[in-house]
């Protein structure tokens, strides 16, 4: 208030002295004009004057300094000598402080581990219903063969089979031929048996299906005893179950070719049902029955099997069993009756219909069911498992051949 007041009287003042004179004040030193404030209170007691400035006193003997008029002349009753005598004076309006800068923006954190999603605990290919090669033609064994180069970032790879047309004969050479394109792999191959290598292979006049030369094939490239692969045995610390059986006539031997383990807390089931291997599909009613109630069992028994640190199971076959005309009620009903004890995640993985789908058909059990693409249409899905999530399974399709 009292700096207004000053300036306001000096204003005044200057405009009169301007009016007597017409002359400019000099000043032979700067601090000649810093005066107390009792002189500045004294002055604005009375309006329409300025007491001149007191004397300089300087030491004895010094030299009297004097100072030269600036060249420009200051234009009395200026604005600009007005804010001059005022800030001389230190009385000038003190300059508001300068606001704070704002601070700047933190930078982003960088992400973290937390931040990001996992990596896979566990990581597996399936392809299958390939190669689909007519007598003399190697076209998609020598895909498979590619896929089976190319396989990076997984721990195995399963076929669901259908390794062969339905058409094509079951010559032991058309087996060998698929398990030197699978079993080169760096990683263990699990095959399961299809239709159209087992069950298709001899067709008789009843209408019977002779399962006996196509399962001897296949049994002998790709089960347990097999020389060039053998998928059910992988490296020892895989404790890989096969699921065995009573040897019947018309089926050699006394494994099913089905099997179950146990990875990074997820269990795993392959088993062994072909499409068209179900009582009233021109099989006899006894060998389609018991091989549909063998796949039943070991099912239930995997399942209810499965350790207790188990947090999600993947069910690995050939048939698409929810396709109509399947006539695998049975089999439908003890995979959602498995699934709904089991009580964790389920992944169902089927070929056989040879077009991708996806679908949850069973309320309130947490079972997803999916028919892979046929092998030759597409390359390799892939399945990454990250066991501590709530939706453990991530699938990524193939190439688009």
């Amino acid at each position: 208030m009292l700096c207004i007041r000053l300036r306001f009287l000096l204003r005044a003042s200057t405009a009169s002295v301007s009016g007597a004179s017409g002359a400019s004040p000099t000043y032979s030193n700067r601090s000649a004009v810093c005066t107390s404030r009792q002189n500045i209170d004294a002055t604005s007691r009375s309006p329409g004057s300025i007491s001149p400035p007191p004397p300089v006193y300087l030491p004895r003997g010094a030299p009297e300094r004097r100072t030269r008029p600036r060249a420009s002349r200051i234009v009395p009753g200026s604005g600009y000598a007005v804010d001059m005598l005022t800030f001389l004076l230190g009385c000038a309006t003190p300059a508001p402080a300068p606001a704070p800068a704002p601070a700047p923006a933190p930078a982003p954190a960088p992400p973290t581990e937390a931040g990001l999603r996992a990596p896979p605990a566990l990581s597996f290919a399936v392809t299958g219903d390939t190669p689909y090669d007519e007598p003399g033609v190697t076209t998609e064994l020598e895909r498979l063969r590619g896929d089976v180069a190319s396989l990076v970032g997984v721990d195995f790879l399963v076929h669901l089979g259908d390794l062969k047309t339905g058409r094509t004969p079951c010559l032991a050479s058309t087996y060998t031929d698929v398990a030197e394109a699978l079993c080169p792999s760096a990683v263990p191959a699990f095959v399961l048996p299809g239709d159209n290598e087992w069950n298709d292979c001899e067709r008789t006049r009843d209408r019977g299906l002779d399962t006996i030369e196509g399962w001897r094939h296949w049994d002998a490239s790709f089960g347990p005893a097999a020389d060039r692969c053998d998928p059910l045995t992988p490296p020892t610390d895989w404790a890989v179950h096969v699921q065995s059986r009573p040897e019947q006539p018309w089926w050699p031997g006394t494994h099913t070719g089905g099997f179950r383990f146990d990875r990074q807390q997820v269990r795993f089931v392959g088993l062994a049902l072909p499409s068209f291997m179900a009582p009233g599909h021109g099989l006899p009613g006894e060998r389609g029955r018991k091989v549909q109630d063998v796949a039943m069992a070991g099912l239930s028994e995997a399942l209810q099997l499965a350790p207790p640190s188990s947090r999600a199971a993947v069910v690995l076959l050939h048939a698409d069993v929810l396709r109509r005309g399947a006539r695998q009620e049975a089999f439908v009903e003890t995979l959602r009756e498995s699934a709904r004890s089991f009580g964790r995640p389920v992944l169902v993985l089927v070929g056989d219909s040879h077009s991708y789908s996806s679908q949850r058909p069973f309320e309130g059990v947490d079972l997803t069911y999916v028919v892979i693409t046929r092998g030759g249409r597409e390359s390799p899905l892939r399945v990454e498992l990250r066991p501590q999530e709530p939706a453990p399974f991530t699938l990524i399709r193939g190439t688009p051949r």
